[in-house]
């Protein structure tokens, strides 16, 4: 399966950077340690070092003539290298393979400086061995350049930091491949909703458009026969009319919440907040449902923790969130339900609506505050915009509070908002 952009963008580019760059330490590192000889072989940058050390075991005496030794002999000529053995007071002993610019005694500092920088064509290495109580240094000179880097460092402090060091590029390396996957984790949740909610749009675009188709037509009809009728009845004429008016105003709320929405959702709605009685505001939303013919038999209940509770809200934009909330719960549940509204005061602001209905199940718990979604959870035919939850939430949300919800089947739903205190 090819990999989503944002699969590359949040877990394969990040990955291949961090594998690139440590790819790069490890380049930069090999290519500063390692050096080619004459054949191209790749070595050790201490190599040169190493072999100096370990020529004393090929080098012996016969009398005060120093002899090496065939091995010793096939290293040099195998590898290029030219080897030089001084007296204790500095002068030549014996050559082979020297270049004619090394000189044939050396005084302290001379040899210093040989060790330092060598020759103009090779670097020359350094060491010493034991005879009859005397030192003998000899001095090998390879066709390569070797830089002699001296550190002063606490052998111990040193020991300990290179833990230190491993450690920290270790934890950094588990940092980086952490935050990547977790960000790629992130980055596939976020596309799935995306596509959740994608599809969820479209299918809401599918259903406004028959939603707007199906109160247009009776509009349309009843208009053609008022239209084209010239003896109409009166009692006929005004049956039409409350037809066309309702599906008239079915269909201006469904364009209202589709709008509002989208206000909300860019914050080009300014929220105009008041501070009022909130405990008379909550009475007057539930006595304007009650007197809805639709609802006046329903048995809807308030109870307040005190008369004069006061809050700073936007009253336009309250009463619509409320409005959702509670006939929210009269639509969906029967008219044998009953639904009680309580709010406390005791720490900030507390609205509750809980009815006793049929509840939801957890799918359509988890969709009620989505944008387009619409619960079946009764055998009533889902009608509206889909849009009065998730704008609830919204204009909740612009308060500066929340809007939580909490539900199982059978067992009723109970909606909780909640304002902070200096709201």
């Amino acid at each position: 399966m090819k990999p989503t952009k944002e699969f590359r963008r949040f877990i394969l580019i990040p990955l291949a950077l961090l594998i690139g760059m440590l790819l790069t330490a490890a380049f930069m590192v090999f290519y500063s340690l390692t050096a080619h000889t004459q054949d191209g072989k790749i070595i050790s940058s201490r190599w040169p070092h190493d072999v100096t050390l370990d020529f004393a075991q090929y080098i012996s005496f016969s009398g005060e003539t120093p002899v090496i030794s065939q091995a010793g002999q096939v290293i040099l000529q195998e590898n290029g290298l030219w080897l030089q053995v001084l007296s204790p007071d500095g002068a030549e002993l014996y050559a082979r393979n020297k270049p004619a610019d090394v000189p044939d005694a050396y005084q302290p500092d001379a040899l210093l400086r040989m060790y330092q920088y060598g020759t103009s064509e090779s670097s020359v290495f350094v060491s010493e061995l034991e005879k009859n109580g005397e030192t003998y240094l000899y001095l090998i000179g390879f066709p390569l350049s070797i830089s002699k880097v001296t550190m002063y460092v606490d052998n111990q402090r040193y020991a300990t930091g290179r833990i230190w060091v491993i450690f920290m590029a270790a934890a950094t390396a588990v940092l980086v491949i952490s935050l990547t996957v977790c960000s790629g984790i992130r980055s596939a949740a976020a596309q799935t909703q995306r596509k959740k909610d994608e599809v969820a749009k479209q299918e809401w675009l599918a259903n406004i458009t028959h939603d707007l188709k199906t109160p247009l037509a009776p509009i349309r009809g009843y208009a053609e026969l008022l239209a084209d009728s010239t003896e109409t009845p009166p009692s006929q004429a005004q049956e039409y009319g409350r037809i066309i008016l309702k599906n008239t105003l079915y269909t201006a709320q469904l364009v209202d919440d589709l709008k509002l929405t989208y206000q909300l959702q860019s914050a080009a709605l300014p929220i105009k907040k008041e501070r009022q009685n909130l405990t008379r505001f909550l009475r007057e939303v539930v006595i304007d449902i009650l007197n809805t013919p639709e609802y006046e038999e329903r048995d809807v209940r308030f109870v307040p923790d005190r008369e004069d509770a006061e809050c700073a809200f936007d009253p336009m934009l309250f009463r619509r969130a409320l409005n959702n909330v509670i006939v929210n719960s009269l639509k969906h549940n029967s008219a044998q339900t009953t639904t009680v509204i309580t709010l406390n005061t005791e720490k900030g602001v507390t609205i509750c609506i809980k009815d006793n209905g049929c509840g939801m199940t957890k799918e359509e718990l988890d969709g009620l505050f989505t944008r387009y979604y619409r619960g079946t959870s009764t055998e009533v035919k889902a009608e509206g915009s889909g849009l009065g939850m998730a704008i609830a939430q919204q204009i909740v949300e612009a308060h500066g509070g929340t809007i939580t919800a909490k539900s199982e089947p059978n067992a009723g739903t109970q909606i909780t908002i909640q304002l902070l205190p200096q709201t």
